[in-house]
């Protein structure tokens, strides 16, 4: 078992520590982002980790950095090797890049990346170096049109295997690699298996947290920064959560920079047991970009799933509820109204009067520049919106909801709007534009 979270000495030290956690949590994101990229660059006060039990003084050159050895392990093998290596904690590298560095793995910092005075491709370079996972991944995010300077980067750190799968949010290609191939040479050896590294008794803040049937050894101080209720949990003797066992698993690995695939209901719910927001929001996000852009039954999969979670919770919240039915067609409401029994009375009305009025289906027929025709049928009729209309198209003939422009009649059609406020009728025709893509 994995997981990070430190184990406070006296009662005193740990009350003096959760005062300083409150403070982190009822900053706003913004205020938090906007405090780090402006403090002074030789205190970095948002990773001033002084009151916690394994803290250490990092020398980065001429600049002191006070760091959590925990928290840095365990998102590091280089740091968890260097922690215990005995040498003098000191790095010979860029201060300003490693600052910036440990604020893109900062649980409470979601700064905006293009706001840190390092460049893009020293931090990239030096994330690779230090083996720092989740700034590599959260780096991997931004495209800055520069694929086969990056491709070359990880080819010179032996990193570009660990990461491949990582890639496919770049506008990458194999041709990037091969070019990137022919002109780079291997520096050193950065390679990662990317496996979880486990917290172990040497760990300064190493404790002990019993879940249902099983013990973990955490990270009291890594936990206490991604969980509300495990950072009260900490101030007791004993720790133990009502959570399933596969749910923590999740939740720790998360903490490391791993983060889980699948979003499941029950996932979600256990999430706000801990009062792990950060991974919650990143999960519901997901789940509501997977109902917008799947095809039809694996978008009906995951609406349930996000229902379901919605439901499970003491006060229903009935703007989130409408926010992923809104996106569904009629058949997909029809099929979960059909799966969710524990739609609440209200709502399955609501939802019934606004899908399922004996809605009048209307074809209508696509025209595009090729001069290829085809028909669409929009079951909701009239109240058929554009944007569930670009989504049959998209079903239908596979062309991306984003790359479609429709027009009408000489209009623009836009995606809030329904059929019937353009007066589009059964048998119209709508000449479809597809934007290069």
């Amino acid at each position: 078992s994995f997981l990070i979270v430190h184990s406070l000495k006296s009662s005193i030290q740990i009350r003096r520590v959760f005062t300083m956690l409150s403070s982190f949590e009822n900053m706003d994101i913004k205020d938090v982002s906007s405090a780090d990229n402006n403090s002074s660059r030789d205190t970095h006060s948002s990773f001033d980790h002084s009151l916690f039990p394994d803290v250490k003084t990092l020398r980065v050159r001429s600049t002191d950095f006070l760091v959590s050895t925990s928290y840095l392990s365990l998102h590091s093998p280089f740091f968890h090797d260097f922690f215990r290596s005995g040498e003098p904690l000191e790095l010979d590298v860029d201060p300003v890049t490693f600052g910036d560095l440990l604020n893109l793995i900062y649980p409470c910092s979601k700064n905006n990346e293009s706001c840190e005075p390092s460049e893009f491709f020293d931090r990239l370079d030096l994330a690779l170096q230090l083996k720092l996972r989740c700034a590599v991944k959260r780096l991997l995010k931004y495209d800055r049109g520069g694929a086969p300077e990056i491709a070359r980067i990880f080819i010179e750190h032996n990193a570009f295997e660990s990461y491949k799968e990582h890639f496919t949010c770049l506008a990458y290609s194999q041709r990037f690699h091969d070019e990137a191939l022919e002109t780079a040479s291997m520096k050193r050896d950065d390679s990662d298996d990317l496996l979880p590294i486990a917290v172990t008794v040497d760990f300064a803040d190493a404790r002990t947290v019993r879940v249902g049937g099983t013990t973990f050894l955490v990270s009291s101080s890594t936990l206490s920064l991604h969980s509300n209720t495990l950072r009260a949990a900490f101030e007791s003797e004993h720790v133990n959560v009502d959570v399933a066992k596969e749910s923590f698993e999740i939740f720790l690995s998360a903490t490391a920079g791993i983060f889980p695939k699948e979003f499941s209901s029950k996932l979600l719910d256990d999430l706000v047991k801990l009062g792990a927001t950060y991974l919650y929001d990143y999960g519901i996000d997901k789940l509501k970009h997977r109902v917008v852009d799947l095809k039809s039954e694996p978008r009906t999969k995951v609406a349930i799933e996000l229902l379901q979670h919605y439901n499970n919770q003491t006060k229903l919240d009935q703007e989130s509820f409408d926010s992923v039915t809104s996106t569904l067609s009629d058949r997909e409401m029809r099929n979960v109204l059909a799966a969710c029994p524990f739609v609440p009375g209200k709502i399955r009305s609501d939802v019934e009067e606004k899908f399922l009025k004996n809605p009048q289906p209307i074809t209508v027929t696509m025209r595009m520049l090729t001069g290829k025709l085809f028909g669409v049928t929009a079951e909701m009729g009239s109240d058929t919106t554009i944007f569930l209309l670009k989504k049959l198209v998209q079903e239908c003939e596979g062309y991306g909801r984003d790359r479609q422009r429709m027009i009408c009649t000489g209009r623009s059609l836009s995606d809030e709007r329904t059929m019937g406020s353009y007066n589009i009728e059964e048998g119209a025709t709508i000449n479809l534009v597809l934007r290069l893509g």
